[in-house]
């Protein structure tokens, strides 16, 4: 049966504001008629209707497991995903990402007479900050970035408003596994310089390692994922020149290091992740972007070997042990173990990931299903 009747509104899944986001199972469904938006819960079956202004999906393809993000006249809110009640109001400002962390979001404000950043649980209620501090970054284990109004400085409290480190730094990063990157200043220096160095601290406010160069060299998410810490290193000419990786202990686990790097992404669940390069022509034209793995535990898996596209929204992901890549020299698709070896070799024309044990494949212009031996259970005619 329809779900959603045909020609009601459009889905689109790859687009960059309009994916499904939060999984095929798990997640919610994007969709849109002219100027307005509404959502299908995937597990509830839920429709809201094409009520809202925009329905606001995140790039990174997560969604909260009970509240959606929505906007109604460029001011945002979130509803509740089984029954489409707005359940937090739509008072915040549009322009900025927010996500609940522990149950709880900074937020902020955009009222006539009130604007700032606050920090909210799941009702919408707001938490109580120390006097003369304003909340900074996002919650990270229990405890919220702080910056003292008078300072300048940046400190940390917990879920109570309650001072837990001073404020005494730069800036800083949520904590994740036990471990927030700290920006340390320089004793004498303006809040303006570039010149400060990155420290990683514990919630005891114990420095476990001071970064080994400048904070100007770097740019990352700044957050310890499975078991490292990732960093860029940029040359004079803004182009990176490595990318490493530092355990618990700020020591280096490995590095990344060839021509034309340009970004490695967040592991999966599964420890390995993809890093990307890209040659761009004389001429102008689009860049060569190509792929390849690495491992949080065993290092760099393959050269950059998987095509790659100049598209932020297609981005390969594995799936049930596997993923979907495209071999660069044959332009063929196949799939890749968590070894970074081809579990089954490149032979389609495309292909997506697997999903309950199936994958669909297209080669010469027909589509088929395959098990993950590969085996076509179903051809079109």
């Amino acid at each position: 049966n329809w779900a959603v009747e045909p020609d009601t509104c459009e889905i689109r899944q790859r687009s960059y504001m309009g994916r499904y986001t939060g999984g095929r199972d798990t997640g919610i469904y994007k969709l849109w008629s002219v100027d307005v938006q509404g959502f299908f819960d995937i597990p509830s079956g839920y429709f809201s209707g094409l009520i809202y202004d925009q329905v606001v999906t995140n790039w990174t393809a997560e969604v909260d497991a009970e509240l959606v993000r929505v906007a109604n006249g460029y001011k945002t809110g979130f509803a509740r995903r089984t029954d489409g009640e707005i359940v937090i109001p739509c008072r915040y400002e549009y322009w900025h990402e927010y996500d609940f962390h522990g149950g709880y979001c900074a937020v902020f404000l955009d009222d006539a007479n009130q604007t700032g950043r606050v920090l909210i649980d799941r009702t919408g209620s707001e938490v109580p900050l120390p006097e003369n501090c304003s909340v900074g970054d996002d919650v990270g284990e229990g405890l919220v970035g702080i910056r003292d109004d008078t300072t300048g400085l940046f400190g940390y409290m917990d879920l109570e408003g309650n001072v837990v480190i001073e404020p005494q730094y730069r800036s800083g990063y949520p904590f994740s596994e036990s471990l927030a990157c700290v920006i340390l200043p320089d004793e004498g220096s303006s809040f303006l310089s570039i010149d400060e160095y990155c420290a990683i601290i514990t919630p005891e406010n114990e420095v476990v390692a001071i970064l080994p160069e400048p904070m100007s060299s770097y740019a990352s998410t700044y957050q310890y994922t499975g078991g490292l810490l990732q960093l860029q290193h940029y040359s004079d000419m803004r182009e990176v020149d490595y990318i490493v990786f530092l355990d618990h202990e700020g020591r280096e686990a490995f590095r990344l290091e060839m021509e034309g790097l340009v970004y490695a992404y967040e592991p999966f669940e599964n420890g390995v992740g993809l890093y990307e390069t890209a040659a761009f022509p004389d001429d102008g034209g689009l860049p060569d972007v190509r792929y390849g793995l690495y491992s949080v535990q065993a290092g760099v898996l393959t050269a950059p070997i998987f095509r790659g596209e100049w598209d932020p929204d297609i981005y390969p992901s594995f799936a049930e042990g596997l993923c979907a890549l495209t071999d660069a020299e044959t332009g063929k698709m196949g799939f890749v173990d968590a070894t970074g070896q081809w579990a089954l070799a490149p032979e389609w024309d495309s292909a997506e990931n697997f999903y309950h044990g199936l994958a669909l494949v297209e080669k010469d212009g027909k589509l088929a299903y395959i098990d993950q031996a590969g085996t076509v259970v179903w051809e079109e005619k």
